[in-house]
């Protein structure tokens, strides 16, 4: 049991540090539809496979899992999976290099369909990084008149 506790933290670590706050806050439709397979995705997926870097760093894993999503079609997990990247460990000229570079083996219309969904995670994580943060703490009281 202390093992799967440890794994649970680390999940929710990586996937806080890869997807922000607020996906992690968000309820799925995974969760909701399929309990089971949320929870071997927390445990073994993000407290398991992505957390172990001793044989493979982050940013290579990054690329596997952008390649195999962009080879799939899978255009909204596509997305997400950009917008961590770029939050962590990827820049949107790597992006691009790398969607140009899967053109040749995924296929064109595949790559076409790819650079679309990355304009739209550059886009989104930008304004992410622009739009202020929230305070952590109590609000300060204004001053009275």
């Amino acid at each position: 049991m202390p093992r799967l506790k440890a794994a649970i933290a680390r999940a929710y670590k990586l996937r806080t540090e890869m997807f922000g706050p607020e996906h992690i806050r968000r309820k799925s439709v995974v969760s909701e539809v399929a309990p089971e397979m949320a929870r071997l995705t927390n445990e073994q997926i993000f407290g398991g496979v992505w957390a172990r870097t001793d044989k493979l760093d982050r940013r290579s894993r990054w690329w596997i899992v952008l390649t195999a999503l962009a080879s799939l079609r899978s255009t909204r997990e596509l997305k997400i999976y950009m917008k961590g990247a770029l939050r962590t460990d990827v820049t949107k000229e790597e992006l691009g290099e790398a969607i140009t570079h899967m053109a040749f083996y995924l296929g064109w219309p595949t790559a076409v369909n790819a650079a679309r969904v990355a304009g739209e995670a550059i886009a989104e994580a930008e304004a992410e990084r622009a739009a202020p943060r929230p305070r952590r703490g109590r609000p300060r009281k204004q001053p009275t008149k």
